[in-house]
């Protein structure tokens, strides 16, 4: 739900830059397009994960 909410942000964006007339305001919003592309990816991994409640990853885990 989320990644597809950032998904469609990043896709405007390329159309936005896609419009612009200097390379240079197109660069940075394919930057910016990049980066929520990525966010998007991310946001999978999280929506997709398992949550798992009491866990201290941080512990040590005995090796028996």
């Amino acid at each position: 739900m989320l990644s597809r909410k950032i998904r469609n942000v990043a896709n405007s964006l390329g159309l936005l830059a896609d419009k612009m007339p200097d390379e240079e305001t197109r660069g940075y919003l394919k930057v910016c397009r990049n980066e929520l592309v990525d966010a998007a990816d991310m946001a999978v991994e999280f929506e997709t994960t398992p949550l798992l409640f009491g866990c201290d990853f941080a512990r040590e885990v005995p090796r028996g």
